[in-house]
């Protein structure tokens, strides 16, 4: 929704053309291009789930935090507090300004920690293939469209095919063979030189 209406024709507006806000606007264009590739839509699948797991965990961990630390800890004074601290933990930042002193507190923000190492090898991941062209490439036909059934196999299924297509093309290698050199099924193939194999 907000890519249509960020990339509306605002500029045929009368006055409109004058304002900066609209030319930060139209930078939305290239975004929209980005947004309909198929890695691109891939990408943001992965960091939606991504996201939607590191909340969670930031929250749990935060509210058990909170509530372990409030009564001993006055730098866990508010919701607010433990929510700063949260999420300088999970970005791997750690100013040291807020440090739980509970077993639970502590156990929450080793929680935090992990999920953050998590989500920072996660992302780099995810944004090197998308920028990498790590995208599964579909196998193509000869006329250059993708080959129908060959996406989406069992790794078994795909190796059986393949083990049909090399018994295939043996055989051909060896019709091919037998016309180049002249030897029928009934006749032994002769040496190079027009010498008959010693029997």
């Amino acid at each position: 929704m907000f890519v249509v209406i960020a990339t509306a024709p605002w500029f045929l507006l009368p006055g409109a053309q004058a304002g900066r806000f609209v030319i930060v606007l139209r930078l939305a264009r290239p975004a929209r291009l980005l947004l309909a590739a198929r890695g691109a839509r891939r990408l943001l699948a992965r960091l939606e789930r991504l996201i939607v797991v590191a909340t969670c965990v930031v929250l749990v961990a935060v509210l058990v935090a909170y509530r372990a630390e409030r009564p001993v800890n006055t730098e866990f004074a508010s919701f607010g507090d433990a929510l700063w601290w949260g999420v300088v933990t999970l970005t791997t930042v750690g100013y040291g300004d807020i440090a739980p002193q509970t077993l639970a507190g502590r156990w929450a923000g080793f929680t935090i920690m992990i999920t953050g190492l998590a989500v920072l090898g996660l992302l780099a991941g995810s944004l090197a293939g998308f920028f990498g062209g790590e995208d599964e490439k579909e196998p193509l036909t000869d006329s250059g469209e993708p080959a129908q059934g060959a996406v989406g196999q069992p790794a078994s299924a795909a190796l059986e095919a393949l083990c049909a297509e090399i018994i295939t093309l043996r055989g051909q290698v060896e019709v091919l063979t037998r016309a180049v050199t002249g030897a029928g099924p009934d006749r032994p193939r002769q040496e190079p030189g027009g010498v008959d194999p010693p029997h």
